[in-house]
């Protein structure tokens, strides 16, 4: 009799975890997942192997047009090589991120209205200043759309983690040319996680069953 009892119980556990882990745990893993993998990638700047993506930012000395102010757009001047200029620092944030401020001197020479580029003698890592983003190493943050787009998609009980947009996609893929590193692949990290809130969800579903 006691046998008996044994396997009914059994049974009536498996059935309430099978009932439940096609859409109910995939989807908690992948919550999981994909919250780690946002925070490694645009927090932590880590590559999938636990790197850094890298460990700083270019400061080769470019001319940018004012969609590359994906930020702060207001932090666009059209300024050349040779414009007078002041730039002054602060930190903002409770993570002290040095932003920098520029301005153009009154006593000009140089005056073309009609620039449409601006010039920065810090290259991307002052492009990154003026619009108050951190430097001191590589995240891939900017204007949130790349972040944004990693989504969860659910088809047929299944749940995946996806780029939504083609245009982020192919962003994704340029990034990770540009650096030579797989950043978009689960690491093992970002799996852990989504077997830990699956091993707690199995635990809470028997310790329901069992009460």
């Amino acid at each position: 009799m006691l046998l008996n009892q044994l396997d009914e119980t059994l049974n009536n556990l498996y059935n309430a975890i099978a009932n439940q882990a096609e859409e109910r745990l995939t989807v908690i893993g992948a919550v999981a997942m994909q919250a780690s993998m946002l925070k490694r990638i645009f927090e932590r700047g880590q590559a999938t192997s636990g790197a850094g993506i890298s460990s700083k930012y270019s400061s080769t000395p470019t001319y940018y047009p004012k969609k590359a102010f994906k930020k702060t757009a207001g932090a666009f001047k059209p300024i050349g090589k040779n414009t007078l200029i002041k730039v002054s620092t602060k930190t903002k944030g409770s993570n002290s991120v040095l932003k920098a401020t520029i301005k153009v001197e009154r006593s000009n020479k140089e005056t073309k209205a009609n620039r449409k580029t601006m010039y920065l003698k810090g290259g991307y890592k002052m492009l990154r200043q003026v619009q108050g983003l951190q430097t001191n190493f590589v995240d891939l943050h900017v204007s949130g759309s790349l972040l944004t787009s990693i989504k969860l998609y659910t088809e047929r009980k299944k749940t995946q983690i996806r780029i939504t947009s083609q245009n982020e996609v192919a962003k994704s893929e340029n990034i990770e040319k540009l650096y030579n590193k797989d950043i978009f692949t689960p690491s093992v990290q970002d799996q852990q996680a989504a077997e830990d809130a699956i091993s707690n969800e199995v635990a809470l579903i028997l310790q329901k069953s069992l009460s």
